[in-house]
């Protein structure tokens, strides 16, 4: 049966009321084209408080018109009815402690975690969110009943991972730490110090993005003198996990305004990736990307970040960075390069790359803080007409943002 919209289930539970839409509308207080706009799925967001008084007016609970699928406006800070399931999951009440369904097997479970995870590299966020509410509810089932095997644990990690990183991306920092949580609780008991290294990266972009800079410099040091690898070592996979550490403690360090240290940590993570294997490690067994390109894309954001545009642009021309196939990390890389641009002042140049982004992954691009920050920038530095001929009002548009 195919997924009821906002209007869809509206509609229905007004007709079963035998209500016609400008009853509906009288009685909830709103106008009726609303209703009509809604029904026809021409409106597919609502505020929370249109919701309520619709569902006054229906005589039921305002959680029976919030299916999964169906947003809030933005207003509401962009929550959305999908991820009820994964709270029910993540932060459960006391009356939704239910005892475990049946257990999938090790098998399903992997491959319910390599779909989730294939969504979440391609950037499909919603799909990767319809996936992870039943992966993390098969795998809280698995690890009741095999709480002992070693394989199951490595795979509940990975999928804890897997809602964690993409919980991130849609900024949903609460939920992602409760799940990077569990993910290291599942690490530590599969005696992985790699693999819980690997969730503790996922912890240090949250606080990255709660501005808590010197806490996240601690965290991946920390994390990264744990697996520190040998010099005569050849595991590219420790190799890349302890690169990516320094990565993220020299990201902190520089926006703590520390650029002695930010620059040391990336000498060694350029030290990690020439020790990994062909230059890039591979993507098993931690579902993780790290090579030199991404070492010399974080060069170009610190050189940003220190107030030096023009170093910044200098560097992505002599580097020659590479476009990479994995996760969204080129599409940071390009949003780096525009933040540079906007602020050298080269506004055209600016607009095409945020267009480009907006061609490979239009989803991530209107998820991203950075992003609405530089459409707003540039709709203030330059004209509607302008605007509009270039595709930013377009843009501006789908990101709800008022040209």
């Amino acid at each position: 049966m195919p997924e009821l919209t906002l209007g869809d289930r509206i509609g229905q539970i007004r007709r079963r009321r035998s209500m016609t839409q400008e009853e509906l509308a009288e009685r909830a207080g709103i106008s009726a084209d609303v209703i009509r706009k809604l029904e026809q799925n021409r409106r597919t967001t609502a505020a929370i408080r249109t919701l309520h008084a619709i569902a006054r007016a229906l005589e039921v609970e305002t959680s029976e018109l919030l299916k999964q699928g169906v947003d809030l406006d933005n207003e509401d800070n962009g929550d959305a009815a999908r991820l009820l399931e994964l709270r029910r999951i993540l932060t459960p009440s006391l009356a939704e402690i239910q005892s475990a369904e049946e257990p999938p097997t090790n098998d399903k479970l992997r491959a319910d975690v390599l779909a989730a995870t294939r969504a979440y590299q391609n950037a499909r966020y919603r799909n990767a969110l319809g996936h992870i509410a039943v992966l993390l509810s098969g795998a809280e089932a698995a690890a009741s009943a095999r709480a002992d095997d070693y394989e199951t644990r490595r795979i509940v990690t990975y999928a804890y991972i897997t809602a964690a990183r993409t919980l991130i991306q849609l900024r949903r920092e609460d939920l992602g730490y409760e799940a990077v949580r569990r993910s290291l609780t599942f690490a530590e008991k599969a005696g992985d110090e790699v693999l819980y290294a690997t969730c503790g990266d996922a912890m240090n972009w949250i606080l990255i993005r709660q501005a808590r800079f010197y806490e996240a410099e601690q965290t991946a040091t920390k994390l990264a003198s744990v697996i520190e690898p040998r010099i005569s070592s050849r595991d590219g996979a420790r190799f890349g996990t302890w690169g990516r550490l320094q990565i993220q403690a020299s990201t902190a360090a520089a926006r703590n305004n520390r650029p002695t240290q930010a620059a040391e940590y990336l000498s060694l993570a350029r030290t990690a990736a020439a020790r990994v294997d062909g230059g890039q490690m591979s993507l098993e067994p931690y579902q993780q990307m790290f090579s030199q390109d991404i070492v010399s894309a974080i060069e170009v954001e610190s050189a940003l970040v220190a107030g030096e545009p023009d170093r910044a642009l200098g560097l992505v021309e002599s580097l020659q960075i590479q476009r990479w196939e994995w996760g969204s990390t080129w599409e940071r890389h390009l949003l780096t390069v525009a933040e540079a641009q906007v602020a050298n002042k080269n506004y055209a140049d600016a607009n095409q790359t945020i267009m480009e982004v907006r061609e490979q992954s239009s989803e991530w691009l209107v998820n991203q803080r950075l992003a609405r920050r530089l459409v707003r920038d540039l709709l203030d530095s330059r004209g509607v007409r302008w605007a509009r001929n270039t595709g930013l009002a377009d843009l501006a548009s789908e990101m709800k943002i008022a040209v």
